[in-house]
């Protein structure tokens, strides 16, 4: 099977996911001191979003399990680990505070939330990846079953 990859994907900085996931890191290790669960929250029902529209638009079945692989390592796995924490209001502000840098980043390069996830969306109609990690794993699988 083949997935359409006509365009590299957005750019991994540019992917929210991946804060949030470097966030827990730095939570978990005890770096900081701001607990990431209600954002992951916020992602998980995100990726619910974005996998019903994977379902609705007849995405390859390797597209979808790539993409729930990934977001149960990046956020329900990490979510189970501080799943005992407390939800505070100051670790929101601080999701809100890396949200406003987030933006702030993007708008650097031109663009900003609203644009990264109209491409995103726009990649889950032309049935192909939308994210760099998801986009670099199915063509890591395509190359390994081309090259039997």
């Amino acid at each position: 099977m083949y997935i359409r990859m006509y365009t590299i994907p957005t750019r991994y900085d540019f992917i929210f996911s991946y804060f949030l996931f470097i966030w827990f890191l730095f939570y978990y290790f005890g770096y900081i001191k701001y607990c990431p669960n209600s954002w992951l929250i916020l992602g998980v029902i995100d990726n619910i979003i974005a996998l019903a529209l994977m379902v609705y638009y007849n995405n390859p079945i390797l597209n979808i399990l790539v993409f729930s692989t990934i977001n149960i390592f990046i956020k329900l796995i990490p979510l189970w680990l501080i799943r005992n924490r407390p939800f505070r209001i100051q670790d929101f502000i601080f999701g809100s505070i890396l949200f406003v840098i987030f933006s702030f980043w993007l708008s650097l390069y031109n663009t900003n939330f609203v644009k990264v996830t109209q491409n995103i969306v726009d990649s889950i109609k032309e049935k192909r990846a939308g994210t760099p990690l998801e986009y670099n794993i199915i063509k890591a699988i395509q190359y390994s079953w081309l090259s039997k």
